[in-house]
């Protein structure tokens, strides 16, 4: 087993997507944050290892 079984690609910290500019795909935010746009919407999805974390209630 290569060590990476069940890692996602937003995981990888060697990953660095290109900067968002509204192109489908895994884009760079300008704070940094790692994100995901399906083609055709506005809408980008934060990858978890790279947004802030907030507290449990």
């Amino acid at each position: 087993m290569n060590g990476r079984a069940g890692r996602r690609v937003s995981d990888d910290v060697a990953f660095a997507p290109p900067a968002d500019d509204g192109q489908a795909g895994w884009v760079l935010l300008p704070d940094g944050r790692r994100a995901y746009r399906y083609e055709g919407s506005d809408d980008v999805f934060i990858a978890k290892g790279t947004a802030a974390e907030v507290p449990a209630s």
